[in-house]
């Protein structure tokens, strides 16, 4: 909008005609709207509506909140035009933000105030937008927190604050700041076991199982350790994030009425909130920013950029996946039920890309406003690389980079198949093209479903763990000696797998029988997505054969287990030392060149949880490093495993306890047949199996997963 344009306008917050983008106008003149978007209770098609409540019950809560709301809009007037972005997008231009107003309560009636809070709250959300609240004391969160158990208890909390908030209260109609955490959780609307409360630096004798990343902790680990490890606690269920401004240490907040210094600082919060990307986000609120503390203003900046940091959230790449979460979150939530439709003029329903395509209109089910994100990602990360990236990014960048490449190609083409097609239609009512036309068209139709099918798999959201290193682990099951010598041979298919796929394999601990067979054997193998493509290994293999030392010729029945983890890193996993007893030994063998001579042998224990892991080769050192790698990768494993139920009774359903009745795969001799039972594949090809090709096994199996995340997906 022009300067003549906006000279005609009352107030650009109350007549703003395009809810996207920016304006002219003067930054600290008219309506204090927060990130001067228009006010509006029309929700329709709206992603984000920001709302403030101005309360704090006079002197008994945070004495002057009830003006946060105001001075956080005021602050943030600036903030559109001179953007802290850097992401290559701006989310003004990606999301329709409005300014819902502040919710109208009785200030005579302080009882009635919370349910009228839920009232307001339920209204958003029915209109299928998500919600930002400014406040007010921090006792907003309950009340908001019922409307959203509506329709996602229990929530996962994500909670930044100097305070637990958890000191108990089992009076649920007192109004009161500090217990409402507690009321929330012992209510069933937040679920402890998956929400993190960051930034604590105050006491409290009972965080009623919530996990506590203290100030402390912030300070030692930094942001992105802290970052990761709140991601891994709240998994991809929707998650609710409350900041209360007090989080920040007064030296960066001093309008906070926490006068306890240790807090976070402004760029420690900042990174932590732009490394949450990811994260299934369905609401956020920033409270507490008392002006009556501060005259300087500074709090409200802080507030106003935290709020547009939870405003921005969902659109970032989730650096994992590789996909913003709001297309890959398996809940509406955020923008619930809402996808931006694109700027730039695009008919309802229609993305840009669908826009210049011609109006012709492919899958449904592709989300199209993704493929325009990872392409500017990837324009992003290139520009990033070819300016000179700092050299702690450089590696993360060029394997994103490797990543999206093949990605954007696809993309492209695709793109260029639409226009083809619909140039093809369009010829159709040429006379002299329509004979080319009509040879043109059933190719590419029957070109754009493939390529809409591929690039489907392209978005699927992928296992943070995937491009890790994968620790694998073979015993023997049932079967006595010729169970220990089929894990022998297991041993040498997967080691002559990893050969042909130009894998490194290192053996960090094997035990053998005195036949030749395995006890157990212990590798790491590194490479292009080696757990990607070795982790659906995972389970109880059977085989059926006769057995060397059978001379009746008779056909048993033996099994092993395999288990592949991913490798965690140190700073993924931290093993206080007080937690392992290490003990050293001679290593035993079958005799000869197995048996060390000097006490090499490392075996670690893990006190806590009983986890038993020994490396048997010549240096002593070494074996300790394998040693504690392995113990890494199994308490990652575990850990994993207890942020996700279903991925631990899946597990469990793998691996059991190695009897032959709990099979993943059956390798059959006689028959020269391999069948695995998951996907109800059966190859006659053993011997070359056998040999370590394992591809044609592994590709069915990668697909069957494909197949079964995207009929979730999109059914």
């Amino acid at each position: 909008m022009a300067l003549e344009d906006a000279r005609r306008e009352v107030d650009l917050a109350f007549t703003r005609p395009d809810r996207r983008g920016l304006a002219f106008e003067n930054a600290f003149g008219g309506a204090t709207s927060f990130l001067r978007r228009r006010y509006t209770k029309d929700l329709a098609g709206v992603d984000l509506a920001v709302t403030g409540v101005p309360f704090d019950q006079a002197v008994t809560h945070r004495t002057g909140t009830r003006f946060g709301p105001r001075a956080i809009r005021e602050a943030s007037a600036l903030q559109p035009y001179d953007p802290p972005y850097g992401w290559g997008y701006s989310p003004l231009d990606e999301l329709e933000i409005v300014d819902y107003g502040d919710v109208a309560f009785d200030y005579a009636k302080v009882a009635d105030f919370p349910e009228t809070l839920t009232a307001h709250i339920r209204t958003i959300l029915a209109a299928g937008a998500g919600t930002l609240t400014l406040g007010g004391d921090h006792y907003i969160s309950f009340p908001i927190l019922r409307a959203y158990a509506e329709k996602f208890a229990p929530i996962s909390l994500l909670h930044f604050d100097a305070h637990s908030d958890t000191w108990p209260d089992d009076d649920f109609t007192r109004i009161d700041h500090g217990t409402m955490f507690y009321k929330a959780i012992k209510s069933g609307i937040v679920d402890p076991a998956t929400s993190v409360q960051i930034g604590i630096r105050t006491h409290n004798d009972d965080f009623l199982g919530v996990n506590v990343i203290d100030a402390r902790e912030v300070h030692e680990t930094g942001p992105a350790a802290v970052a990761a490890k709140a991601r891994k606690i709240v998994g991809d269920r929707p998650v609710y994030l409350t900041f209360d401004i007090d989080c920040l240490d007064p030296a960066f907040a001093p309008g906070t009425g926490t006068p306890v210094w240790g807090g976070l600082a402004s760029w420690q919060a900042a990174a932590i909130l732009r490394d949450l990307a990811g994260i299934t986000l369905v609401g956020g609120d920033v409270v507490e920013v008392s002006p009556a503390y501060d005259t300087t203003g500074a709090t409200a900046i802080a507030g106003a950029h935290v709020a547009q940091e939870i405003a921005d959230l969902p659109l970032r790449l989730d650096p994992a996946a590789g996909l913003s979460h709001r297309q890959a979150s398996p809940v509406a939530g955020f923008f619930v039920g809402q996808i931006p439709r694109g700027s730039g003029g695009s008919a309802p329903g229609l993305s840009p890309l669908t826009a210049a395509a011609g109006g012709v209109k492919p899958s449904p089910m592709l989300p199209l406003d993704k493929l325009d994100q990872i392409t500017r990602r990837f324009g992003f990360v290139e520009a990033r690389l070819s300016a000179g990236a700092e050299p702690s990014e450089i590696a993360a960048l060029g394997r994103e980079h490797a990543e999206l490449k093949p990605v954007v190609a696809e993309i492209a083409a695709y793109r260029q198949a639409l226009a083809d097609l619909a140039e093809a239609e369009a010829m159709l009512a040429d006379p002299e093209m329509k004979a080319l036309a009509e040879d043109e068209i059933p190719t590419l139709r029957a070109r754009i479903p493939e390529m809409e099918g591929r690039l489907r798999i392209a978005l699927l959201p992928k296992d943070a763990a995937d491009a890790r290193p994968a620790i694998l682990e073979i015993r023997p099951g049932t079967g006595g000696e010729e169970a220990a010598l089929f894990a022998a041979d297991l041993l040498r298919m997967y080691q002559k797998h990893a050969e042909a796929q130009g894998w490194r394999f290192e053996l960090l601990d094997l035990a053998e029988t005195e036949l030749g067979g395995v006890k157990e054997a212990v590798a790491r193998i590194e490479g292009e997505g080696v757990f990607a493509r070795l982790k659906f290994e995972s389970g109880v293999h059977r085989v059926q054969r006769v057995p060397e030392t059978e001379a009746g010729g008779r056909i048993h029945t033996s099994a092993a287990t395999v288990a592949v983890l991913p490798e965690a890193e140190e700073v993924e996993i931290d093993i206080p030392a007080a937690d392992i007893r290490i003990d050293t030994m001679r290593a035993s063998g079958a005799g000869g060149q197995h048996v060390n001579t000097t006490d090499s042998a490392v075996r670690i224990t893990h006190l806590p949880t009983g986890i038993v892991v020994t490396s048997s080769e010549k240096s002593q050192h070494q074996n300790r490093a394998n040693a504690m790698a392995v113990l890494r990768a199994r308490l990652y494993d575990l850990e994993r495993s207890r942020a996700d139920d279903a991925r631990a009774a899946d597990r469990k359903a793998q691996v059991g306890s190695g009897d032959r009745s709990e099979r993943i795969r059956t390798y059959n001799f006689p028959q020269g047949r391999m069948t695995d039972h998951r996907i109800n594949l059966t190859l006659y090809a053993l011997p070359q199996i056998m040999a370590g090709d394992l591809a044609e096994v592994i590709d069915a199996l990668v697909a069957h997963d494909q197949a079964a995340r995207l009929a979730e997906m999109e059914g």
